[in-house]
């Protein structure tokens, strides 16, 4: 009897090898499958995207402190696309270097104005070095 149970065990660890044998083939070959596909959209080129940053210094009024400062750096600093921002109160501008193809003039004076400012003109535009 005791022999006969030996064998259920064996019968019942075999078939859960087996089992999980064909689970693991299965799963490697559905990851080959993921791969080759994965170096063959690599091999496309990929779309050439400008990352050319610019420097733009731009008035802003209403700044009177230092904290008006950090609040036009921080909330310029949100937007996808902004490198650096320098505000100086006392000269009532910002200096924002951008990359050209990820935000616009228009989201800077926008996201200016909704942290509670007037964005005035721009006072000078180039690439930045």
């Amino acid at each position: 009897m005791q022999s006969n149970r030996v064998g259920q065990l064996f019968t019942s660890s075999a078939q859960v090898i087996i089992v999980l044998f064909f689970v693991l083939f299965i799963s490697c070959q559905d990851k080959s499958t993921e791969t080759n596909e994965t170096t063959e959209a690599k091999k496309e080129k990929p779309e050439k995207v400008d990352t050319s940053l610019a420097e733009m210094t731009l008035r802003v009024k209403g700044m009177t402190c230092t904290g008006c400062e950090n609040t036009i750096k921080s909330g310029l600093e949100e937007l996808k696309g902004v490198a650096s921002v320098k505000a100086s109160h006392k000269d009532s501008m910002a200096i924002i270097q951008y990359t050209l193809n990820e935000v616009t003039i228009e989201q800077i004076r926008d996201k200016i104005k909704e942290k509670g400012y007037v964005a005035g003109d721009i006072l000078s535009s180039a690439e930045a070095k």
